[in-house]
């Protein structure tokens, strides 16, 4: 298990979806190269991630299984 600490003012699923995308990123060069990290999506889903997904299958599969894998520990912008 990972962790990481990260201050954002954008919306959650936003920043998981840049994740996702930005090649650059430490968290995406970890999912990428993590095995139980995949194999758990690849169970859930039947497909790799970061592949196309198979028609019939929501879009939004891949950022909801790395928004699970998250969590919020601390809120404190009030706006």
């Amino acid at each position: 298990m990972s962790s990481y600490v990260g201050h954002i003012k954008q919306y959650f699923e936003k920043r998981i979806y840049q994740y996702k995308n930005d090649a650059k990123s430490h968290v995406k060069k970890h999912i990428s190269n993590c095995p139980l990290f995949n194999q758990s999506f690849f169970d859930n889903y039947g497909y790799e991630f970061g592949t196309a997904f198979p028609k019939g299958l929501c879009g939004n599969a891949e950022t909801d299984f790395m928004k699970s894998h998250f969590a919020i520990l601390e809120k404190n912008l009030h706006n």
